[in-house]
């Protein structure tokens, strides 16, 4: 699991088995956008024994734009 320019990029590798049919690898990589809000270092992720990934992080709310009265002055 690694971010780069906010892209969340998980990616897995199961070991190549032989059987008797040849030989079977697997890979897997998904990659996910980001919120602009979301900081890497608040990404966390975790395996369970059962072999589910969870990858979990605290997304800042978005910026509400600041309203600015433009006030107009009375010609003289």
């Amino acid at each position: 699991v690694n971010i780069v320019d906010n892209v969340l990029k998980i990616e897995g590798k199961h070991e190549e088995k032989a059987d008797k049919y040849g030989k079977v690898e697997r890979h897997f990589l998904r990659k996910y956008d980001l919120p602009s809000t979301v900081k890497a270092d608040d990404v966390k992720s975790e395996l369970s024994k059962d072999g589910v990934l969870t990858v979990r992080y605290y997304r800042q709310p978005e910026l509400q734009p600041k309203v600015i009265p433009i006030s107009i002055q009375p010609k003289h």
